[in-house]
């Protein structure tokens, strides 16, 4: 059975919860240690945040293309002229 480069099939998957864990109590340990940080680090989650909403709708409004419904045009079965979606027919 070939696994990779991951040996066991879980190689090095726990470094990153243990990396995670090192960098939350660094932070823990700055934030007490220095408290005036911890306005820092909200206003940078704040910032960081509202860039990716921005660019996150910029990219929408980019991709996304709106069509009228009342200017599609459909079939009844059996009919092959097309009917407006206006109401008359």
């Amino acid at each position: 059975m070939l696994v990779g480069w991951m040996g066991n099939g879980l190689g090095r998957f726990w470094l990153g919860p243990v990396l995670l864990g090192v960098v939350l109590i660094a932070m823990g340990v700055v934030l007490y240690v220095w408290p005036d940080v911890l306005a820092y680090v909200v206003a940078g989650v704040f910032i960081i945040g509202g860039i990716s909403l921005i660019g996150s709708g910029w990219r929408m409004r980019q991709q996304v293309t709106y069509r009228r419904m009342d200017d599609r045009q459909w079939y009844v079965d059996g009919d092959d002229s097309p009917r407006s979606g206006r109401g008359s027919g």
